[in-house]
């Protein structure tokens, strides 16, 4: 039996109730397809639920971006992008655009053991928050550049596992199934299989011919899974390019009046009083809804700029929910 689902953005009027479930002002991008899924399943309920969560991760991502890192390093470019990055972080170029674009993709390329601060800059997230100490207290990791295999094997630490498996994934979807009163498993998840994984060479979890070739996209991620699993499932499934696991984030705030609402839910939360810079996010609040109108500009820009208005919307939320009360 098949069942689908279509998200059309209403589903954020049940934000509120997720935030105060999950007890944290938890944002990520595929937090709303999470919880469309379990809303689903909950209306067919199922003795166990067996979720591919932790897939990617258990096999390592990022490959590419970690080959255009050491290019950048064998060339002695690094320095040079690093300054053109810092460059385009600053205000002006926070915008759609082609400079956005280059700081957003050197950003991937020169951080890759850093966490997405919140869809921010680090310069944008300490205009934000009233104590920037904050922020320049962030522990920044180096990345283990010897070699492609001695970093990707850090990557797969640092940031796969400890960061988006254990503090994102699993959260996420565990605590949606609890949600909806659903038993959800992860069978990539058993810690024999990772044993296994974690024992392979990596040229079995990314599989690429130099540096050069995998900057340009020429590899094959999880190779070893999908060297066992293609013969067994068909080719429509086995040929099909991997789609994202997120929504499409402006689609939640794509109603002008309940951008007024969300709006009116953050400006009038204490957390404007207590810990964010009530006049950046006044003008963060009408650069959002200038631009809202534009459904041509970049796809990602219009998804981080979401992203940042989502976490916004969350954290007054949870404020409200659990740091008002005490």
């Amino acid at each position: 039996m098949h069942h689908t689902y279509e998200i059309d953005g209403r589903e954020i009027a049940f934000l509120p109730d997720i935030v105060k479930h999950l007890g944290d002002p938890f944002v990520e991008g595929g937090l709303m397809v999470n919880f469309a899924v379990m809303k689903l399943a909950a209306e067919h309920p199922q003795d166990v639920l067996l979720g591919g969560d932790g897939n990617d991760q258990l096999f390592g991502t990022t490959g590419r971006e970690i080959a255009l890192y050491l290019l950048l390093k064998k060339w002695g470019l690094r320095p040079v992008v690093g300054l053109i990055n810092h460059l385009l972080s600053g205000a002006p170029f926070d915008r759609n655009g082609l400079p956005y674009k280059v700081w957003f993709h050197t950003d991937k390329m020169l951080h890759l053991l850093e966490g997405d601060t919140f869809g921010f800059t680090r310069k944008s997230l300490s205009d934000l928050v009233q104590n920037p100490t904050w922020v320049k207290r962030w522990p920044r990791h180096r990345l283990d550049s010897r070699s492609f295999e001695t970093a990707f094997l850090q990557h797969a630490e640092v940031a796969d596992r400890e960061k988006t498996i254990n503090q994102v994934i699993l959260f996420k979807a565990s605590k949606l199934a609890e949600g909806f009163g659903q038993s959800l498993s992860f069978p990539y998840m058993d810690l024999e299989l990772q044993a296994v994984v974690e024992a392979m060479p990596v040229s079995l979890r990314w599989k690429g011919d130099g540096l050069l070739a995998m900057a340009r996209g020429q590899n094959v991620s999880k190779y070893a899974l999908k060297h066992v699993y293609k013969p067994l499932l068909p080719e429509a499934i086995t040929n099909r390019k991997k789609q994202g696991g997120f929504a499409p984030m402006p689609l939640f705030f794509a109603d002008a009046a309940f951008r007024q609402t969300v709006r009116s839910t953050i400006l009038d939360s204490d957390v404007c009083r207590d810990f964010l810079n009530r006049r950046a996010v006044e003008s963060f609040l009408d650069h959002y809804d200038n631009e809202a109108g534009n459904l041509q500009g970049w796809f990602w820009y219009r998804q981080n700029k979401a992203i940042q208005l989502f976490n916004l919307y969350t954290l007054a939320l949870w404020w409200n929910s659990y740091i008002k009360r005490g």
